[in-house]
């Protein structure tokens, strides 16, 4: 159970950081650079980040579970190339 606790914490941080960085990029946001729009981009992070927890969670602690029982069964770790 705690390692279901640490990958829903640790998942959701780094996945909507990632998921921000990429629609930014996506966009245009990094074409010029400079220290404002860097800590502006940390701000928005910073706002954002209860609902990357509201809505990632469920995802992360879902990817954790198929990832254990793909690494606990040897008939479908074939399957998910565990």
């Amino acid at each position: 159970m705690k390692r279901y606790v640490i990958f829903a914490l640790v998942g959701a941080f780094f996945g909507g950081l990632l998921l921000l960085f990429a629609r930014t990029a996506a966009s245009g946001y990094w074409t010029e650079t400079n220290w404002s729009e860097v800590g502006n981009f940390f701000v928005i992070f910073v706002m954002t980040l209860p609902y990357n927890y509201l809505f990632l969670v469920v995802q992360a602690l879902w990817r954790q579970r198929s990832m254990t029982f793909c690494s606990k069964s040897e008939r479908y770790a074939r399957l998910c190339g565990c």
